[in-house]
């Protein structure tokens, strides 16, 4: 329902489009982000999934479900837009406001994604090693 709704909509708004993350390397993924307003993440299981922070730092609005995980890293309005999983009408309702409003936004925008980028630029290599270590080493044995 979500893809017939965004695409019934992209028609009447031909200076948007959309393209689904399918099929593409982690370079082309990557210039896409670089160049896109907005990544919209369905993914009701993993909110925080390695396209949310690698769309934050490359400086997309991200609209997401809070999933597992997503409550732990995005803040719904300071760094991302987060919805309740399955929460299709709240979650196309946002996007499409903000396509809307998207020059009269840029302000708000600009604020959100240098929000992101900080909690994108959160996570090195060596913290996520670490952490996982600490996590492991407490496991019983």
């Amino acid at each position: 329902m979500l893809r017939v709704l965004l695409e019934r909509r992209l028609a009447e708004a031909p200076v948007w489009s959309v393209m689904e993350l399918r099929g593409l390397s982690h370079d082309e993924v990557a210039r896409l982000m670089k160049q896109s307003a907005f990544l919209l993440n369905t993914n009701v299981g993993e909110a925080f999934n390695t396209t949310v922070p690698e769309a934050m730092a490359a400086g997309c609005i991200v609209l997401c479900y809070e999933a597992y995980g997503g409550r732990d890293f995005l803040r719904d309005g300071e760094n991302a837009h987060v919805f309740p999983n399955h929460y299709v009408f709240p979650l196309l309702e946002r996007l499409f406001a903000l396509m809307d409003g998207f020059e009269e936004r840029q302000d708000d925008m600009a604020r959100m994604r240098r929000s992101a980028y900080a909690t994108a630029s959160s996570f090195t290599e060596e913290r996520t090693e670490r952490a996982l270590l600490e996590f492991m080493a407490s496991l019983p044995a």
